[in-house]
């Protein structure tokens, strides 16, 4: 191996680590995984072709990448697996489980694309998020020897250069026209592969001379670093990104001077050495380390914690795992260490809730949402969307984000009660009204939330009061509050009733009680950010005559909240469960009575 392209492999590693512990210290230091992709096509296509015999030696290509990949990566997925029975609780362990199963099979790239839940944990959370490019990587394993099998030798030198183009043109057409995010897309990736891929082909044709050499080396890195602080995440794929894996390419045939001298020193040959392990153990380390302080910016020894034990795991399972089972002639020995393994895994992961209950006693599940997702209009219609006495006439509906779908059980035992019903129809991330600025939503949500618009839109024409309820301090930007203002203008022959935010803390109450039973104490305090976005809210409801703003944030049921006589109320950091539902229902009843004037 090459010692300046360790030196390249350190580059991007770091690169990445910095990324993410940060996005503001190196804010496009994610191009390191962009970088390992023109590497990877440079290194498996020496692999794959013998320029002397001109054969393809598909063997020794098939069982290098399992003696590389697989070891290190089983072991990966154990450990994050058993980490994820210590500190997950038992809905984030469900969707711990499904991305295993996409990074078991090498599909965690089309898995991720997919993702989206508002309970799931934060992208910054999940372990096996990085495992989308190991994805890519391995797909790409296959779909290089098969281009190779159909393509006939004598005409590679214009099938290569005629597929990088056509692809890249497709990419470039794509990322331009479309609103999607093709981040974790095979296809779009690969030219960033066939950079490395065509200079392997015509490698003998690109050697410079070692006076040409030093400049073009140091002009390629430039490009690199000043890429790391240039490109932008939904740049790429695309052709952004061809600047930096065209000046990896420069740097690869510039074999003399300074920056050739640099990359081969032995620090960073040392850290290229451990590159693929470090690149796995780095982010489920600092996933797990977010997850257990819910916070994405970390104190600084927590920061010190996550390079050292990164390394540290990193070099542990480059000199146990990696090099041993990478060098052995022993393909028995090889076999056994997978096998053995993904049993284990296959046997931990079906084991994994009932080891989990057996570390920590799990809530009844009316603590840990506010509703049965299954049963409320909430991103979709189900049934008739009625809560309360659905005998009855519905002149109300209640519409609003997630806010207002944790009031369903309010409503249906509210209605019950005084003999009336209520139209529930929310959305998440989302308040459903024209108007609303879509754009900050999760890509998930977006789609449901057009479509639960354009339901309620039908719904308000036979209504005659409506209940408005959200996260506020999540909609005070300038779109969402004229789209709001606008909504109440048009609907001036309705009452309009606003419901107060209620008050939200600094960490999902269903986590930190986990974390704290295993010995690590979180603090929950509130965010007063509520109590501003409630003001606000207030005082647009006062411009209007037919819009009252209820206001919630001094019940009782609040005083000690997360808590209320020694009961859990909220399911996360800003939802009420259905216990807190019930009893906001309770303490509200003759306040809304009051206001709906039903008697």
């Amino acid at each position: 191996m090459r010692l300046d392209i360790q030196g390249i492999r350190a580059l991007a590693v770091l690169s990445v680590m910095i990324y993410h512990a940060n996005k503001d210290w190196l804010p496009a230091g994610f191009l390191g995984v962009d970088i390992f992709f023109v590497i990877s096509g440079f290194i498996i296509s020496h692999l794959l072709f013998n320029k002397s015999e001109r054969k393809y030696n598909w063997k020794s290509f098939i069982i290098s990448r399992i003696k590389r990949i697989l070891p290190a990566y089983i072991v990966l997925l154990f450990s994050c697996t058993i980490a994820a029975i210590i500190f997950f609780t038992q809905q984030d362990l469900k969707f711990y489980k499904e991305s295993l199963k996409s990074a078991i099979s090498f599909d965690s790239n089309r898995y991720f694309s997919n993702f989206g839940s508002y309970f799931a944990p934060n992208l910054h959370e999940l372990p096996l998020l990085h495992t989308w490019s190991l994805a890519i990587e391995m797909q790409f394993y296959i779909l290089l020897p098969l281009i190779l099998i159909l393509s006939p030798k004598k005409h590679l030198k214009y099938t290569l250069p005629f597929i990088f183009i056509s692809l890249f043109t497709f990419s470039t057409y794509t990322v331009f026209t479309s609103k999607e995010s093709y981040y974790f897309s095979l296809i779009l990736r690969i030219p960033e592969f066939f950079v490395g891929v065509l200079l392997a082909f015509f490698y003998g044709q690109f050697s410079l001379n070692k006076k040409i050499s030093p400049y073009t080396g140091l002009f390629a890195l430039l490009v690199v670093l000043a890429s790391f602080f240039c490109i932008s995440e939904n740049q790429v794929p695309g052709i952004a990104v061809m600047f930096p894996c065209f000046a990896i390419a420069l740097l690869l045939v510039s074999q003399h001077g300074p920056v050739n001298s640099f990359l081969s020193n032995k620090l960073l040959v040392w850290i290229g050495g451990i590159s693929y392990s470090l690149y796995l153990w780095h982010w489920p380390i600092l996933a797990f380390m977010r997850y257990i302080t819910q916070s994405y910016e970390l104190p600084p020894l927590v920061y010190i914690g996550y390079v050292f034990f990164s390394f540290l795991f990193a070099w542990l399972s480059c000199k146990l795992i990696e090099t041993p089972l990478r060098l052995t002639k022993n393909k028995r020995t090889l076999w056994l260490f997978i096998g053995m393994f993904i049993l284990s895994l296959f046997l931990l992961t079906k084991a994994s809730e009932k080891a989990s209950k057996i570390l920590y006693k799990p809530l009844p599940v009316e603590y840990s949402r506010y509703a049965n997702a299954s049963q409320i209009c909430h991103g979709k219609i189900v049934a008739n969307c009625i809560q309360g006495n659905k005998a009855a006439p519905t002149h109300t509906i209640v519409i609003g984000d997630s806010h207002a779908a944790q009031l369903n059980l309010f409503f249906n035992q509210f209605g019950l009660a005084h003999n009336i019903s209520f139209e529930v129809l929310t959305s998440s991330s989302c308040l459903p009204i024209d108007g609303f600025n879509l754009e900050k939503s999760h890509d998930w949500a977006k789609e449901s939330c057009k479509k639960q618009t354009e339901y309620i839109k039908n719904s308000l024409k036979n209504k005659k009061i409506i209940i408005f309820a959200g996260k506020w301090n999540y909609h005070q930007d300038s779109q969402t509050q004229q789209a709001i203002k606008t909504f109440i203008e048009n609907n001036k022959d309705k009452k309009i009733i606003i419901f107060s935010q209620i008050p939200m803390f600094n960490l999902n109450v269903i986590r930190a009680r986990r974390i704290n039973d295993l010995g690590i104490h979180l603090h929950i305090k509130s965010i007063p950010t509520w109590l501003d976005a409630n003001k606000s809210m207030e005082n647009l409801a006062n411009q209007y005559k037919h819009v009252s703003f209820l206001n919630t944030q001094n019940l009782m049921l609040f005083d000690n909240a997360p808590f209320y006589k020694g009961e859990l109320i909220y399911s996360d950091n800003h939802h009420l469960n259905e216990i807190g539902s019930k009893f906001y229902a309770q303490q509200l009843d003759q306040k809304l009575l009051e206001i709906l004037n039903v008697r």
